[in-house]
């Protein structure tokens, strides 16, 4: 005995209304403002770390001009907190 094709029809109705709720679910998740966010959030974290870790090594690689630039900045600092009074 064969399906009645109004019974078939109405499955696949039900199947696609669900499938449909399913996708629009998953739309409303991956579009709302908290998860972007949290998306936003995870990339500049990613980036900041990428970018640490390549001036990371490259201060690895190039010791001198790290450590110039460093008493550089020390220098300045000092001249900053102790600046000399002209009259």
């Amino acid at each position: 005995m064969s399906a009645n094709p109004i019974d078939e029809i109405e499955r696949q109705i039900d199947n696609t209304r669900a499938a449909l709720d399913h996708t629009i679910r998953a739309l409303r998740f991956e579009l709302s403002p908290r998860h972007q966010a949290a998306v936003a959030w995870q990339s500049a974290k990613a980036r900041t770390a990428r970018s640490l870790r390549h001036g990371a090594n490259w201060a690895a690689a190039n010791p001198v001009p790290v450590t110039v630039g460093a008493l550089v900045l020390v220098a300045a600092a000092l001249m900053m907190a102790n600046p000399r009074r002209r009259h």
